[in-house]
């Protein structure tokens, strides 16, 4: 396991740590135990799945959480994944999983912010950022490294661009800082909603093109290839 440039120096990665830390984690992992894939990482999985070209035998999950992309990826293929987690907390569930299942050697973790250890990863057949890209507040560097390094396919969940959705997020941000005022100890998560038309643009300048789109009720999940222009 490789520790990111030092956490303590990675305001962003600090703060996604302390956010989820090992309460919220082991919610997330009951759930997940319980209920398995949440919807969008479902019809994202299902997606990689029907575009895998024969080849693509290395996967690189940004953000894993629980690693249920990851869990899945790995049941479908017989070969190795990369998982970078900012949340130490959500690579010790991870890794718990990943023994229960019998995949553990198969995996590569990484803690740490993806912006610092790209360069050192390198590329991979399939790029996945399920629901990351929300939790970071600068998208082009994050989406612009990820993107280059994508060797075929590039995968993420968003949450939908709207001015619906953009209440509702507004919405949050206002209730955890009013939750804050009386549990000044908590660190609340921070959601951005950035513009599907800016991350399109970076992931085109990268050199993929959109293949497949698919929406929920809040998240959408979009599949990009690498160009063969």
């Amino acid at each position: 396991m490789i520790d990111c440039c030092s956490l303590s120096q990675n305001s962003t990665a600090q703060n996604l740590n302390s956010t989820f830390d090992h309460s919220l984690v082991a919610k997330d992992l009951k759930r997940y135990r319980k209920y398995g894939q949440r919807k969008s990482s479902r019809i994202l999985t299902s997606l990689i799945e029907q575009h895998l070209s024969k080849g693509a035998v290395s996967l690189c999950d940004i953000g894993s959480g629980i690693g249920s992309v990851t869990h899945a990826f790995l049941k479908m293929t017989h070969t190795t994944a990369t998982v970078v987690e900012t949340s130490s907390a959500y690579i010790k569930a991870s890794e718990e999983e990943a023994e229960n299942r019998g995949i553990h050697d198969r995996i590569t973790y990484h803690h740490g912010d993806y912006v610092y250890l790209a360069q050192a990863l390198g590329s991979h057949d399939i790029m996945c950022l399920d629901r990351v890209i929300c939790c970071y507040p600068d998208m082009d560097i994050l989406v612009g490294l990820s993107a280059i390094n994508a060797k075929s396919l590039f995968s993420i969940v968003i949450p939908r661009d709207t001015i619906f959705h953009r209440m509702v997020v507004s919405a949050l941000h206002t209730f955890h800082k009013i939750v804050n005022i009386f549990n000044p100890g908590l660190a609340p998560p921070r959601f951005y909603i950035h513009r599907l038309s800016d991350i399109n643009a970076t992931v085109k300048w990268c050199g993929l093109v959109p293949l497949v789109s698919k929406t929920t009720c809040f998240w959408r999940i979009a599949i990009y290839q690498r160009s063969q222009a």
